[in-house]
């Protein structure tokens, strides 16, 4: 079928004339949330710890997380929902006739030459550039936006296999999608949805609602990362557990089944994680007004949770961790202090 050679058709277009943008192309656009400004609150973090910092996690810059530091006056882009006909919906972007959008990379032109790729009526496009990168993206922005399909549209929302926790998540969530890695639209909506404007933060606020209502009573939790992900080896993690464990956290593991994260991390008051994707568990199912306590690396700094958190009333704080062999230390009593201090 014809529509198996867009992405070749779409990047032979690319190289020999302009990009037309999404307004041109669409069959229909509809504003959904004009755009917003809101406060966002700033990460906690002493003077001790900033200092520490050498660099931040990319592309992230060093006055963007002061900026997260201090707290800052958003400007949140609108949501707007596109219609298309005829697409082809893959992990890395969608194609219709003579442009490609939302995308990742490059698609490997012999599997979609290959592959049986269902037909569908209506669908929905809820991937985007960072959602098929981070898990933290795919459910903190992935499954919000999931939730502006219409009901007679079916979800494409896909994630890489070995997020082991993805498909769990949409169970728990009772969300419906497509099983497949590649699927052709005969009309397909995508929702333009970056800014955390109120409509978005309202979704995120559904979410959150449902999943921290299926803890056990938990109030404070430790998070291990482990070598999962981007290194971010915590080399006194012991030491760190037995004092966490002192003051009455529960210990849980991003290695565990996803009913045991949420037994674990549902409702908590206070959370401890490393920095990285795994604080979208926590994030997401914790306590409306939560304290979160981000253990950050002293080269890959990064506040962007703050922007979550601060969209449902939640709060950030920051212990900034230094580089010592294959990993980070955490300075343990500062650590302790500001837990105490909460």
């Amino acid at each position: 079928m014809l529509f198996r050679f867009l992405p070749i058709y779409n990047a032979f277009k690319r190289k020999i004339s302009s990009v037309k943008s999404i307004d041109d192309i669409c069959d229909s656009k509809e504003i959904l949330c004009q755009a917003e400004q809101s406060k966002v609150k700033g990460v906690a973090i002493d003077d001790y710890c900033r200092a520490l910092i050498t660099s931040t996690n990319k592309p992230d810059n060093l006055e963007l997380e002061q900026r997260r530091m201090e707290g800052y006056l958003a400007n949140h882009q609108e949501t707007v929902k596109y219609k298309f006909n005829n697409v082809l919906a893959t992990p890395t972007g969608f194609h219709v006739f003579d442009a490609t959008f939302s995308g990742n990379g490059s698609d490997v032109f012999g599997p979609i030459l290959e592959n049986n790729i269902p037909i569908i009526e209506k669908g929905f496009y809820a991937t985007s550039y960072v959602t098929s990168k981070y898990f933290g993206h795919w459910l903190c922005d992935g499954v919000p936006t999931s939730l502006l399909k219409e009901p007679d549209e079916e979800l494409y929302l896909w994630s890489p296999s070995s997020w082991g926790h993805t498909s769990d998540y949409l169970d728990l969530l009772g969300i419906e999608r497509v099983n497949a890695t590649y699927v052709f639209f005969k009309q397909m909506s995508y929702c333009k949805d970056i800014g955390m404007n109120s409509n978005r933060r309202q979704r995120i606020k559904k979410i959150k609602k449902e999943l921290m209502n299926k803890g056990t009573g938990i109030e404070k939790v430790y998070l291990s990362r482990g070598d999962s992900g981007v290194l971010r080896k915590i080399v006194n993690e012991d030491e760190l557990t037995d004092a966490l464990h002192n003051l009455g956290f529960h210990i849980a593991s991003v290695y565990d089944p996803l009913d045991d994260i949420i037994d674990s991390c549902a409702g908590a008051k206070v959370t401890v994680s490393i920095e990285g994707s795994n604080v979208a568990h926590l994030m997401m199912c914790a306590a409306f007004g939560a304290d979160h306590i981000i253990i950050n690396p002293a080269d890959k700094f990064s506040g962007i949770f703050a922007d979550y958190a601060s969209a449902v009333g939640d709060n950030v704080h920051s212990i900034v961790a230094v580089k010592e062999k294959d990993g980070y230390k955490v300075d343990i009593p500062r650590l302790v202090k500001v837990i105490k201090a909460l």
